[in-house]
This record gives C-alpha cells, sequence and structure tokens, in this order.
C-alpha cells in the first residue's frame, strides 16, 4: 500500500504551491486529461520547464499523494490524483487564471463605460493585446473620445487605472485621442492601437464588450 505524508490542515497549500516551478508543474498536471499518465520530460514540456527540474517536483507531490507515480519500462509516469481532497480546487485556480484575460476584457469595458461613456472607440493595445504580457506589463487602453476636456480625461484616466491596479496589480496607461479617427492611413501609435489593439468599446457600431 502506497503511504502519503500527512496533511498540514492549517495550511495545506503550502507543501503544494511553493514556488514558480511547482505552480507549473501543477498546472500542467491539471491540464491533462483525466487518466492520462506522462513522464516527467513530457511534464516538463507541458510546464514549459528546464528537464529535470519537474522530477523532484512531482516525487515530492507524489509523497503528498497529489499526485500517482507508475513505473513503467524504465520511466516513471504521473498522473494527478483526481480523488485527492485538494485536487479539483486546485484545477478550479487554473480555469479561473486562463479566464483572466476574458475578464481583463470585459472589466476595461466596465471601467470605460462608467468613467468614460461618451468615448467613441476604445481598445486595448500593447504587448497585453498581442501576446499576454509579463507581469511588469503595463494595461495600455487607448480611448477616442471627441470632445472631451482635459478634466474629463483627467478623471476618467485616473479612475480607470486605480480600478486597473487595484484588480490585477499592473500599472495602467491610458491614451486619449479628442478628434475623430481620419479615413487615411494612420501614423505613429494609433496605426499600431488601430492594427493591433483588441477593441473594448465602439459606440459607432453600438457594441461593447462586458
Amino acid at each position: 500500500m502506497v503511504s502519503f505524508l500527512p496533511m498540514d490542515f492549517g495550511q495545506p497549500l503550502n507543501a503544494i504551491l511553493g514556488g514558480r516551478t511547482r505552480v507549473a508543474v501543477v498546472r500542467a498536471l491539471c491540464e491533462m486529461p483525466a487518466g492520462y499518465a506522462a513522464t516527467g520530460r513530457e511534464i516538463a514540456r507541458r510546464a514549459a520547464i528546464n528537464h529535470p527540474l519537474e522530477l523532484a517536483v512531482l516525487s515530492d507531490l507524489a509523497d503528498h499523494g497529489l499526485v500517482r507515480r507508475a513505473r513503467v519500462g524504465r520511466a516513471d509516469t504521473y498522473e494527478l490524483n483526481r480523488s485527492h481532497v485538494l485536487s479539483e480546487t486546485l484545477c478550479s485556480l487554473f480555469r479561473h487564471e486562463a479566464a483572466a484575460r476574458s475578464d481583463l476584457l470585459s472589466f476595461l469595458g466596465n471601467q470605460i463605460s462608467a468613467h468614460a461613456p461618451s468615448a467613441a472607440d476604445a481598445y486595448l493595445f500593447g504587448s497585453v493585446a498581442e501576446d499576454g504580457g509579463t507581469a511588469a506589463s503595463d494595461i495600455d487602453i487607448a480611448l477616442v473620445w471627441p470632445g472631451a476636456s482635459d478634466r474629463q480625461i483627467e478623471q476618467a484616466s485616473e479612475s480607470i487605472s486605480e480600478a486597473v491596479r487595484l484588480r490585477y496589480g499592473n500599472k495602467a496607461q491610458v491614451l486619449v485621442r479628442t478628434t475623430p479617427i481620419p479615413e487615411r492611413e494612420l501614423r505613429g501609435a494609433w496605426k499600431s492601437v488601430i492594427g493591433h489593439g483588441i477593441r473594448l468599446v465602439s459606440k459607432r457600431s453600438g457594441r461593447e464588450r462586458g
């Protein structure tokens, strides 16, 4: 009979989620189909970490019962123990994590509607829009807001930036254009905004995200 290390019922996640490598391995295990077992090398690839960093993590998770380990030929295989009390909770966290970008788009749309309701168009642009960005990335927002006063722009920018900081922890930068977008070819930052940004609000088409 396989025995596991006893659980600390006060703070059980301390032993499961102890750092970036451990989080990446648990995420990869949750994303694997139920009943599917993989070698450490495959799990490292799925987790986007260097082999053999995953092996110590998998061994420890197996000791805690979160992972089932089996010997197949000359290699060990690993799969998530979905009967473990924490497995569904952990996998639910990663499902929420995967939805974070959709949450951002919806949240920004709602913030713009609340603080810049007369803006004609709004976009998310920059690294977060194009490739997801990193923890160091600013949330870059562009508003097409014809006729907006300096006071309106200042208040909206401050309110939206603070709301983004409180919800996600990232800094937000708000770029505002107070004239309509011309039909001719755009230049500079606005060419990137229109060409690569994600539209959040468009009053011209009557559509909003969120």
